[in-house]
Order: structure tokens, then C-alpha cells, then sequence
């Protein structure tokens, strides 16, 4: 019997089927992988970028902004930095843990205010170690010298402080719900652990996402130990990982896993020039103390750290350089596609992406004084 010819619209409802399977798994046609694995979407990535047609692969940063300046007014001075953030209207907020304070300034670099006061009182502040923007638009401070969290306006007005003395946080993420990720350090006789945890509002225990124990061995101590990266993507998932794996989770709101980001590498060995200036970064001209000794690995870690950007593209820093001594970036896209890599020079430590734009922390310019620079991004 002669088959039947199919109708005109089945061939190219068929067709559109497999247009749409090649754009959204383009990667699949250079070396990239996808597969499901215990019910979890796994995403793997080949040692160099995947390329599709359509999609940029160059990275070009043109500096368009540098606030601090030896010879610059006072107001543009910065002693001692150790974050910067960036609202959606592109101003600028720089703390200075040196001096106990926020700086603001708005998109064209010109300062609008400066607030924080020293002290240990309600809206005082003694020990800013981290600083970050929340999704609602909140300077969210980790003040360890307090032991607290305080919440500014980006006025300089304290919305709220929740004591967190209880967990002594080394880095935080609010989400949208106000919900806080940090991790923690823990000591007993046989080792440290690190906890990475989730809280509620009134930073109260939700959850511990993933914990992490390194045995001591006196008297030997690894300079390099493992660290927990993380960064909240858009719809408050939270995206993790250990630095000693090149692999990602992203968490659902709930803490449900549901996709994983795994990338190929190449180690990175730690060299004897390296040994020497994280000894001196460590410990300073008096070297190593007398009976301590380093254990070091053989390979630096693949990940150093994470940041997310609001287009939910992700930029892992990695522990790679070029031949200028620049560190390489991998980005991915928002499925967990590695499809670029850019460098930047090693003094400059990467803060923040909004618009296009990205702001780098620099704590000695070649002005020989910390700086804020800021790129635009063209894509290509």
C-alpha cells in the first residue's frame, strides 16, 4: 500500500522542532554534554569554550571610569577597600573597612554622600568586612567586629541589625525574601570545618547546604585549603560550589538541586615563585613561623571565585594566567554553558556586573592608592 504523504503543516511543525533543538542545545555540536543524573539536569563543559553561531566568543573591556586618584579630592580618596556594589541606576557604593565607611557616587563617578560612623552602637559600625547590594536594594554589612548584620538605605539610613554572633559568618547573600546564605568556620581537636548555611530573616538556622572538614596534623597547615563560592541568581535559586571541583549546583528557593554545572580543566601547578609571595602575603618579611609547616598541593584549585551578573551569567574566576600574569575568567550562560573566557590583571579583583558595565576593586593602583575601576563590556 502507498504511504501516505504527510500533510505540509506536520513537516514544518517538525522542522521548527529541530530548529529549536539546535539553538537551545547549540553547545552540543563542540565537545559540550547534557545528561540527567538522580533526577538532576547536568550540564558538562569541555576544557575551552563551546561556540555556536550567534553567540559572542571575545570579551572586550574598554575602562570608561577610575574613582581614587593620588592627587583626586578628598572625597575620592579610599584607604583600605574591601567591596563595591552597584544599584540598577548605576551609582556606585565602595566601602572602606579602613575607615569605617560608605562611600556613594552616583553613575559619572561624582560623590553624593558618605555615611557610617564607628563605634558599637545601634547604626555604628567597628569591623565592615563584607558589603553587598541585596535584591531589594538594601547595603546588606557584615560587621564582625559587632557580630552583626546591619541594613542601610542606600541613603545611609539603618533599616535593621540581626546579631549574628552565634555563627560568625565570613561572607553573606540575602535573596528576595531577605533570606540569608553564609558560610562559617567551626574548630575542635581533630580539625576545622566549614559550614555553608541557609537562614531566615531573623537569621535563624534553615538549613545547612553542605559542610566540609579538613583534618589538622600539627604542626602542618595547608595555605591553600578548599572554600565554598556562591552567588543568588535571578528567581532567589542559589547557585554553589567547592573550589577544589569545577562544579556548580544551582538550588531551587525550596533548597531543591536542580541543575548541575560541571567543566573540564586543566591543573594549574603552584610554583616555587608562588610559594614564596603567598609566604610573604601569609606571614609577612618574619617567613613562616618557627614550627609550623606548610603542606602545599601540587595544584592550585579550579575555581578561586564566583559572580553572578544580572543577566544571571556566571564568572568564575579560575586560577589560570596568561602570559602577562592576568587571570582567566570563564563565563557561562544562564543554562550553565561555557561560551567565553577574558582576562584581567591579577591587582584587580571583580565586584560587580550591572548593565553592561563591570566594577573592579583595586587596593593599589598604579597610582599607587586604591581605586575603583569601571569597563564597559562589548560582546563580540
Amino acid at each position: 500500500m502507498k504511504k501516505k504523504a504527510r500533510p505540509f503543516w506536520q513537516h514544518l511543525f517538525i522542522f521548527v522542532l529541530l530548529s529549536l533543538s539546535f539553538w537551545l542545545h547549540p553547545a552540543k555540536l563542540d565537545g559540550q554534554k547534557m545528561r540527567t543524573e538522580n533526577g538532576i539536569r547536568v550540564i558538562y563543559n569541555p576544557k575551552h569554550p563551546v561556540r555556536w553561531k550567534g553567540a559572542p566568543s571575545q570579551l572586550v573591556l574598554h575602562q570608561d571610569l577610575l574613582i581614587g586618584r593620588a592627587a583626586g579630592e578628598e572625597s575620592e580618596m579610599f584607604s583600605d577597600l574591601r567591596s563595591v556594589q552597584v544599584d540598577n541606576e548605576g551609582n556606585i557604593y565602595v566601602l572602606d573597612w579602613k575607615e569605617i565607611h560608605i562611600k556613594a557616587f552616583d553613575k559619572n563617578g561624582k560623590h553624593l554622600r558618605t555615611f557610617g560612623k564607628r563605634g558599637q552602637g545601634p547604626g555604628e559600625i567597628q569591623l565592615p568586612t563584607r558589603m553587598i547590594l541585596t535584591p531589594a536594594g538594601k547595603l546588606a554589612i557584615l560587621d564582625s567586629g559587632n557580630r552583626k548584620i546591619a541594613l542601610f538605605s542606600p541613603n545611609g539610613e539603618c533599616l535593621k541589625e540581626i546579631p549574628s554572633a552565634k555563627w560568625s559568618l565570613v561572607r553573606i547573600r540575602l535573596d528576595s525574601r531577605d533570606h540569608v546564605y553564609g558560610d562559617t568556620f567551626w574548630f575542635d581537636e581533630k580539625g576545622v570545618g566549614e559550614k555553608l548555611l541557609k537562614f531566615n530573616p531573623e537569621l535563624n538556622l534553615l538549613s545547612t547546604i553542605h559542610e566540609v572538614f579538613i583534618e589538622l596534623k600539627p604542626p602542618k597547615v595547608n595555605p591553600l585549603p578548599d572554600r565554598f563560592v556562591y552567588d543568588i541568581m535571578k528567581g532567589d535559586h542559589f547557585l554553589w560550589g567547592v573550589t577544589s571541583k569545577y562544579e556548580l549546583l544551582i538550588l531551587d528557593p525550596e533548597g531543591k538541586p536542580i541543575r548541575k554545572i560541571v567543566k573540564d580543566y586543566d591543573p594549574v601547578r603552584v610554583k616555587e615563585e608562588d610559594k614564596e609571595k603567598l609566604i610573604k602575603d601569609l606571614y609577612g618579611d618574619k617567613g613562616v613561623p618557627p614550627g609550623v609547616t606548610l603542606e602545599w598541593p601540587a595544584n592550585y584549585a579550579p575555581m578561586y571565585s564566583l559572580l553572578v551578573d544580572d543577566q544571571d551569567r556566571t564568572f568564575i574566576r579560575t586560577n589560570a594566567k596568561d602570559a602577562n600574569g592576568h587571570y582567566s575568567y570563564d563565563v557561562f550562560s544562564p543554562e550553565g554553558i561555557c561560551f567565553l573566557s577574558f582576562t584581567l590583571p591579577e591587582k584587580e579583583t571583580l565586584m560587580a556586573i550591572k548593565n553592561d558595565k563591570m566594577y573592579c576593586l583595586i587596593n593599589e593602583g598604579e597610582e599607587g592608592v586604591p581605586q575603583v575601576k569601571r569597563y564597559a563590556l562589548e560582546w563580540r
